[in-house]
Protein backbone atom coordinates (compact mmCIF):
# COMPACT_ATOMS: atom_id res chain seq x y z
CA UNK A 1 0.00 0.00 0.00
CA UNK A 2 1.30 3.42 -0.90
CA UNK A 3 0.92 6.54 1.18
CA UNK A 4 -1.39 8.06 -1.45
CA UNK A 5 -3.85 5.15 -1.02
CA UNK A 6 -4.60 6.35 2.52
CA UNK A 7 -7.26 8.96 3.08
CA UNK A 8 -5.97 12.47 2.76
CA UNK A 9 -8.53 14.43 4.74
CA UNK A 10 -8.57 12.80 8.15
CA UNK A 11 -6.28 12.68 11.14
CA UNK A 12 -6.16 8.88 11.46
CA UNK A 13 -3.36 8.45 8.93
CA UNK A 14 -1.15 11.17 10.37
CA UNK A 15 0.39 8.76 12.88
CA UNK A 16 1.32 6.06 10.38
CA UNK A 17 4.89 5.37 9.50
CA UNK A 18 4.31 4.15 5.96
CA UNK A 19 7.60 2.28 5.81
CA UNK A 20 6.59 0.30 8.91
CA UNK A 21 3.17 -0.36 7.40
CA UNK A 22 4.77 -1.76 4.25
CA UNK A 23 6.84 -4.08 6.46
CA UNK A 24 3.64 -5.13 8.25
CA UNK A 25 1.91 -5.77 4.89
CA UNK A 26 4.82 -7.90 3.73
CA UNK A 27 4.60 -10.05 6.86
CA UNK A 28 0.84 -10.40 7.05
CA UNK A 29 0.34 -12.19 3.72
CA UNK A 30 -0.83 -15.75 4.31
CA UNK A 31 -1.51 -15.32 8.01
CA UNK A 32 -4.76 -16.21 9.77
CA UNK A 33 -6.90 -13.34 11.03
CA UNK A 34 -5.78 -14.05 14.59
CA UNK A 35 -2.11 -14.02 13.54
CA UNK A 36 -2.66 -10.72 11.70
CA UNK A 37 -4.26 -9.21 14.81
CA UNK A 38 -1.44 -10.43 17.04
CA UNK A 39 1.14 -9.00 14.62
CA UNK A 40 -0.79 -5.72 14.32
CA UNK A 41 -1.05 -5.17 18.09
CA UNK A 42 2.66 -5.87 18.47
CA UNK A 43 3.60 -3.38 15.72
CA UNK A 44 1.08 -0.68 16.64
CA UNK A 45 1.00 -0.11 20.42
CA UNK A 46 -2.03 1.21 22.20
CA UNK A 47 -1.74 5.01 22.51
CA UNK A 48 -0.80 6.73 25.76
CA UNK A 49 -3.49 8.24 27.95
CA UNK A 50 -2.54 11.70 26.70
CA UNK A 51 -2.77 10.62 23.06
CA UNK A 52 -6.18 9.04 23.62
CA UNK A 53 -7.45 12.15 25.41
CA UNK A 54 -6.34 14.20 22.40
CA UNK A 55 -8.11 11.82 19.99
CA UNK A 56 -11.29 12.05 22.07
CA UNK A 57 -11.10 15.83 22.37
CA UNK A 58 -13.94 16.48 19.90
CA UNK A 59 -16.19 13.74 21.24
CA UNK A 60 -17.63 15.24 24.42
CA UNK A 61 -19.56 12.17 25.55
CA UNK A 62 -16.61 9.77 25.28
CA UNK A 63 -14.09 12.33 26.49
CA UNK A 64 -16.14 12.88 29.65
CA UNK A 65 -16.10 9.13 30.38
CA UNK A 66 -12.43 8.51 29.57
CA UNK A 67 -9.87 8.55 32.36
CA UNK A 68 -7.00 6.47 33.73
CA UNK A 69 -9.19 3.49 34.62
CA UNK A 70 -10.87 3.52 31.19
CA UNK A 71 -7.47 3.77 29.55
CA UNK A 72 -6.26 0.75 31.49
CA UNK A 73 -9.33 -1.29 30.48
CA UNK A 74 -9.12 -0.31 26.81
CA UNK A 75 -5.42 -1.12 26.74
CA UNK A 76 -6.06 -4.54 28.31
CA UNK A 77 -8.80 -5.19 25.76
CA UNK A 78 -6.54 -4.09 22.90
CA UNK A 79 -3.70 -6.43 23.85
CA UNK A 80 -6.03 -9.19 25.06
CA UNK A 81 -8.40 -9.09 22.10
CA UNK A 82 -7.64 -12.72 21.22
CA UNK A 83 -8.45 -13.98 24.73
CA UNK A 84 -12.15 -14.45 25.50
CA UNK A 85 -11.46 -14.63 29.24
CA UNK A 86 -9.69 -11.26 29.29
CA UNK A 87 -12.49 -9.67 27.26
CA UNK A 88 -15.14 -11.03 29.64
CA UNK A 89 -13.15 -10.16 32.79
CA UNK A 90 -12.57 -6.56 31.68
CA UNK A 91 -16.24 -6.26 30.71
CA UNK A 92 -17.30 -7.38 34.19
CA UNK A 93 -14.91 -4.89 35.82
CA UNK A 94 -16.28 -2.07 33.69
CA UNK A 95 -19.87 -3.08 34.44
CA UNK A 96 -19.24 -3.24 38.19
CA UNK A 97 -17.65 0.20 38.04
CA UNK A 98 -20.15 2.04 35.83
CA UNK A 99 -22.78 -0.27 34.39
CA UNK A 100 -23.80 -0.75 30.80
CA UNK A 101 -23.22 2.91 29.95
CA UNK A 102 -19.56 2.62 30.94
CA UNK A 103 -19.25 -0.61 28.94
CA UNK A 104 -20.70 1.13 25.88
CA UNK A 105 -18.35 4.12 26.24
CA UNK A 106 -15.26 1.92 26.58
CA UNK A 107 -16.36 -0.28 23.69
CA UNK A 108 -17.02 2.74 21.47
CA UNK A 109 -13.64 4.23 22.39
CA UNK A 110 -11.82 1.05 21.44
CA UNK A 111 -13.77 0.57 18.21
CA UNK A 112 -13.51 4.17 16.99
CA UNK A 113 -10.26 5.52 18.43
CA UNK A 114 -7.79 2.68 18.94
CA UNK A 115 -5.20 1.58 16.38
CA UNK A 116 -7.78 -1.00 15.19
CA UNK A 117 -9.85 1.86 13.79
CA UNK A 118 -6.82 3.27 12.02
CA UNK A 119 -5.88 -0.03 10.40
CA UNK A 120 -6.43 -0.34 6.68
CA UNK A 121 -6.33 -4.13 6.93
CA UNK A 122 -9.87 -5.37 6.27
CA UNK A 123 -9.38 -8.29 8.68
CA UNK A 124 -7.84 -6.29 11.51
CA UNK A 125 -9.97 -3.14 11.52
CA UNK A 126 -13.30 -4.73 12.56
CA UNK A 127 -11.75 -7.39 14.80
CA UNK A 128 -12.36 -5.60 18.10
CA UNK A 129 -16.10 -5.73 17.46
CA UNK A 130 -15.92 -9.30 18.78
CA UNK A 131 -15.99 -7.76 22.25
CA UNK A 132 -19.76 -7.47 21.86
CA UNK A 133 -20.09 -11.25 21.67
CA UNK A 134 -18.05 -11.99 24.79
CA UNK A 135 -19.77 -9.27 26.83
CA UNK A 136 -23.17 -10.85 26.19
CA UNK A 137 -24.80 -11.53 29.55
CA UNK A 138 -22.83 -8.96 31.55
CA UNK A 139 -25.51 -6.75 33.04
CA UNK A 140 -27.94 -5.78 30.31
CA UNK A 141 -25.34 -5.92 27.53
CA UNK A 142 -26.91 -7.32 24.35
CA UNK A 143 -25.13 -8.31 21.19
Amino acid sequence: MDEDEFCSDCCCCDDYDFDDYQDYEDYEDGLSIEEKVELFTSWYPYPTLEDMEEKLENNLELEAEYGEKNHEWCERLYYGILDEDIIYEVGKEIYEWGGTRAMAANYETLVRFSPFWESVDEDVRPFCRRIQIFWEGIGDWKY
